[in-house]
């Protein structure tokens, strides 16, 4: 049996699913909840994304990478995210930024989606990794659009999670990796660094609030600064561009 929307919604950032009512507040403060949001939008602007294009953000989370889409290429951007609180965040951040007539934002579950036409560009940041994530975008691109998801690649060459092993997995699919952009450790661990940061000070105040959830708290806290480690010592953390093909 399938995880729940609540489930699923909540391991995409190491949450237990208790705490799924509560993300909102677990993330006060952080933007961007993984991913790189703007480098993201450049690679679909070297990609060919720009003005009348129509693009789909699946787990949009506080809509930092539909914003910076919309800004950077000027195009039409749906953003659909399972998180309530997430959603009203990034509505929030579209119009601070004066790209809501733009931008629209839906709580949904994406799993379940169904769309009357393709888009010309999908994006998942921060949610599934890089084969679940093309597999699930691919099937919403129009054929010759691009897609982009981001994972943590292996820097061994001959290891099956490698840049290597990435394209030939999309090359199965009948696709092909335009571009793959490594984000530089130092800009990795600054971002990393703010995010802990947050999580901990908003975990410390949800314990302090509502003392029955300080175990799921604690947990969440453990499994951010393991995932934490892991990306900075194990992998490299990277945005890949896809073609679809004909």
């Amino acid at each position: 049996m399938g995880r729940s929307l609540a489930e699923q919604s909540s391991a995409s950032v190491d949450a237990p699913a208790a705490l799924f009512p509560w993300l909102g507040a677990l993330f006060e403060g952080v933007d961007a909840l993984g991913g790189f949001p703007v480098r993201a939008a450049n690679m679909l602007a070297r990609l060919g994304v720009g003005r009348g294009g129509r693009v789909i953000d699946l787990g949009c989370g506080k809509g930092a990478a539909a914003v910076a889409i919309a800004r950077r290429c000027g195009c039409r951007v749906l953003g659909v995210d399972a998180c309530p609180a997430f959603v009203e965040s990034a509505r929030r951040l579209a119009a601070a930024r004066g790209v809501s007539p733009l931008v629209r934002f839906e709580v949904g579950d994406f799993r379940r989606l169904r769309v009357p036409r393709r888009f010309d560009a999908a994006v998942m940041l921060g949610c599934d990794p890089l084969d679940r994530a093309a597999e699930r975008l691919r099937g919403l691109v129009r054929r010759g659009g691009v897609y982009v998801a981001d994972d943590a690649l292996a820097p061994d060459p001959r290891s099956p999670y490698s840049a290597r092993a990435a394209a030939a997995f999309i090359a199965s699919l009948g696709d092909r990796v335009e571009a793959i952009a490594t984000v530089p450790g130092p800009v990795l661990a600054r971002a990393v660094s703010r995010t802990l940061a947050a999580v901990r000070a908003n975990g410390a105040r949800l314990s302090a609030e509502r003392p029955e959830l300080r175990r799921a708290v604690g947990a969440f806290l453990r499994a951010q600064d393991r995932s934490a480690r892991e990306l900075l010592t194990r992998w490299r953390a990277a945005i890949v561009g896809v073609r679809r093909g004909p």
